[in-house]
């Protein structure tokens, strides 16, 4: 197989963001956790303004926890996806800030995918590459231990040689090009 790169870029806090966003709206434990939470917020305020309500006949608290359990039931998500994303946003500050405005280098050489940046070298071999996913503004190079490169797309002079290279390895394409955050 042919050699391909280097390609240099640097990650902005919003391409790692956005590469969390996205596999968090994959992950089947986070989207039940979060249709889980919605209905215990919204059954716990509808139980306890019912219970209000016939305890007290129509108080204007029983009515009031009614009132705020529609309300949580739909406005819960918006509130979610905010949520989701400032968390994301704390832990890149935290966790990440060293991979932010660092340039990568990226490279395939002789079977292996090759990454540094000035903190550190990984190599890892094509076998190991599960899939690219391609998004509107990014492409995942997701592994098989689930960890990812991520690829924002206005950095890459040559997005379609890039795709197909990975195609020689048998690499699929996922294109999820209307995936927004919910």
């Amino acid at each position: 197989m042919t050699d391909f790169g280097p390609i240099r870029y640097s990650l902005i806090e919003e391409d790692i963001i956005n590469y969390q966003l996205y596999f968090s709206s994959k992950n089947p434990t986070h989207i039940r956790r979060r249709w889980i939470l919605r209905i215990v917020f919204f059954l716990t305020y509808f139980v306890l303004g019912l219970l209000l309500i016939l305890n007290n006949g129509f108080s204007i608290f029983g009515i009031i926890c009614m009132l705020i359990a529609f309300i949580v039931l739909f406005f819960y998500p918006k509130y979610s996806k905010w949520n989701y994303k400032r968390h994301f946003k704390n832990n890149v500050k935290k966790f990440l800030s060293s991979k932010v405005n660092t340039e990568i280098k990226f490279e395939i050489k002789d079977g292996f995918v090759e990454t540094s940046d000035q903190n550190s070298s990984y190599k890892v071999k094509t076998s190991e590459l599960d899939a690219l996913i391609e998004l509107e503004h990014h492409l995942f190079l997701k592994m098989k231990n689930e960890e990812c490169f991520i690829f924002p797309k206005m950095v890459l002079e040559d997005e379609v040689k890039l795709k197909a290279h990975f195609q020689k390895y048998d690499i699929p394409l996922i294109q999820d090009l209307n995936w927004k955050w919910k």
